[in-house]
């Protein structure tokens, strides 16, 4: 004989809880299996959607959906770890570089799991950020469970590679960028030969591209700057007419 059936297929419970979440310290820790589904048992023994969480540890849960005589279950295991708050921030800039070159470090004491930023939005693991152009910043450090947020204001310097002074308004001198944050800075300019074109401190507008009133030619010259931090920066840029 040949006859035919119907296979139904149904569909198991989805749970999203994460693999690790953190409880921070003193308080509790709501977690909140997938809505929708008719049965729920958490390894407390409890049978609610949602327990509270004060202690960390291994948790699982385990939902069931109900089709008439068939029931699907779903187990989710999880690890409640407690979250260790930053205590202390510091903050290491590597400025100068060509370009965008430069390198911020965020260095947090307390010896936890910690993310870093510096916008305030968007986090990573790493504590070094690279690529960072010149301009201010805010360092922020907090744990993974969010628990703390740690902040503190630095300041990126750098240089343009080239300028334009040819009376059109844009990129008519050359100064350090964000110069403002250390304006007695004294900077110097020379030309290939070693020659002193002028000198100004970065409270000044900067190098108009003249010498003794005469317009220099195009090609590249050469600046020292003396930070009020003892540090001494070296470099190279392009004047372009």
């Amino acid at each position: 004989q040949t006859t035919s059936f119907n296979i139904l297929k149904r569909e198991s419970p989805v749970l999203t809880i994460a693999d690790d979440v953190f409880i921070c310290p003193g308080e509790t820790l709501t977690v909140t299996a997938d809505a929708g589904y008719d049965n729920y048992e958490w390894s407390t023994g409890e049978t609610t959607e949602s327990i509270d969480i004060d202690t960390p540890g291994e948790y699982s849960v385990t939902v069931t959906a109900n089709y008439n005589s068939v029931n699907c279950t779903t187990t989710k295991t999880f690890m409640v770890t407690a979250s260790v708050v930053p205590q202390s921030i510091a903050v290491i800039v590597v400025d100068f570089k060509p370009g965008s070159q430069n390198t911020i470090k965020i260095i947090a004491e307390g010896g936890g799991d910690f993310e870093y930023s510096i916008d305030g939005i968007t986090f990573q693991d790493s504590n070094v950020f690279t690529n960072v152009a010149p301009g201010d910043y805010m360092a922020f450090v907090r744990d993974k469970g969010q628990c703390v947020t740690l902040s503190e204001e630095l300041y990126v310097l750098g240089y343009p590679l080239f300028f334009t002074p040819n009376g059109d308004g844009f990129n008519e001198s050359w100064q350090v960028l964000n110069a403002e944050r250390e304006p007695e800075n004294r900077v110097y300019i020379f030309d290939r030969y070693g020659k002193l074109l002028t000198r100004f401190t970065q409270a000044d507008a900067g190098w108009d591209g003249a010498y003794n009133g005469k317009q220099m030619p195009s090609t590249d010259y050469w600046f020292k700057v003396e930070r009020i931090t003892g540090q001494t920066i070296k470099g190279h840029f392009t004047l372009k007419r």
